[in-house]
């Protein structure tokens, strides 16, 4: 079982009520075997005196090679911030709640004019979350954005807050000339309708039966060659350059653009099926979250935001025999293909 995975459900799990969330210094050294990684956990400060003795517990329980355990002070244990998490995605003042882990703060978007919202927080949730009004999300947002919509919007169902996927890369059959997004199939059934900002359009259909793949197709609105890039309330885009022409090599880092989670990187492993699905790119790690399904992976073009398609995030996956955690794509040639489609560039 991979050492940085075992470190955080050993610290999370048994130390909830003592410590916070907590980073790692490389996301990726540690799935590559480098060494003199530290992964840095918040320790409040009337925790502190004790985590001498917790931490050497945990290096014992884990027996840390590769990582080494250091805190930094902070507000917030996990099981504190989890509470405040489920509260507030409870509450329905907010349609984006997620539990940064690097700043250990629960970051929540608030609904309409968002004073409530704040009022709330404020007074139930303190310094352990931070709220960000509409004002602060522009309309030009991955998450609150006018058509045409590109790679890495946020999708909302409409009439629902809760987000349910992220747009993946934009389309067009070479036959009828019909420009479509993909997504996740495993987000919502066909006809279901979705928004984000303005109208992005209806769920058409999927390629989980005929491709054995996990993707689906959004048609009824106006789609673009863009991508979102940077955190999760960007307003920078760049432009998709159509879909990558090489296989990925392996051990190559590959970006992603997540609704929820913004932009990361990891490092690809190899492709394959997942025991549901085929046509998967498989990645080390876990830096995606909630609500990133559908959105896109892709090749960086270095000084840059230009990018070239590589896969619509499919979501997380642990390989039982080894333990080791994967996140997982759905190659959009792949699908282009099977839908004799071109990725728009």
């Amino acid at each position: 079982m991979d050492e940085y995975g075992t470190l955080k459900r050993t610290l999370y799990y048994k130390y909830a009520d003592s410590v916070g969330f907590g980073e790692l210094s490389d996301p990726n050294a540690v799935f590559t075997g480098a060494s003199g990684v530290t992964f840095s956990v918040t320790v409040p400060s009337e925790e502190l005196a004790d985590f001498v003795d917790v931490s050497k517990q945990v290096t014992t329980i884990v027996g840390l090679q590769n990582v080494s355990l250091v805190s930094r002070s902070g507000d917030g244990t996990v099981r504190e911030l989890c509470a405040v998490f489920l509260d507030a995605v409870n509450s329905k003042m907010f349609r984006r709640v997620v539990i940064d882990q690097a700043s250990n703060k629960v970051i929540a978007d608030a609904v309409g004019e968002g004073d409530n919202a704040a009022d709330y927080a404020a007074s139930h949730y303190g310094d352990l979350a931070v709220i960000q009004g509409p004002g602060e999300i522009t309309e030009q947002s991955r998450n609150a954005t006018s058509p045409p919509t590109g790679a890495g919007t946020g999708l909302w169902q409409a009439g629902i807050q809760a987000r349910n996927c992220t747009q993946g890369y934009t389309l067009r059959n070479n036959d009828s000339n019909v420009v479509y997004a993909t997504s996740a199939a495993h987000c919502e059934p066909a006809g279901t309708p979705f928004v984000s900002g303005g109208t992005v359009g209806v769920w058409a259909g999927d390629l989980t039966s005929s491709g054995d793949m996990d993707v689906a197709f959004i048609g009824g609105g106006s789609y673009s060659n863009s991508i979102w890039r940077g955190a999760a309330n960007t307003s920078t885009q760049g432009t998709v350059l159509g879909a990558l022409t090489a296989s990925v090599p392996t051990n190559a880092t590959v970006y992603f653009s997540g609704s929820s989670s913004g932009e990361s990187h990891a490092i690809y492993a190899a492709s394959g099926c997942d025991g549901e699905y085929c046509s998967l790119l498989f990645f080390y790690g876990r830096n995606t979250q909630g609500g990133d399904s559908g959105g896109p992976w892709f090749a960086a073009i270095s000084g840059s935001n230009d990018v070239y398609a590589i896969a619509d995030h499919r979501g997380v996956y642990t390989e039982y025999t080894t333990g080791i955690v994967y996140m997982v794509a759905s190659d959009i040639r792949t699908a282009a293909y099977l839908t004799n489609s071109t990725v728009l560039g």
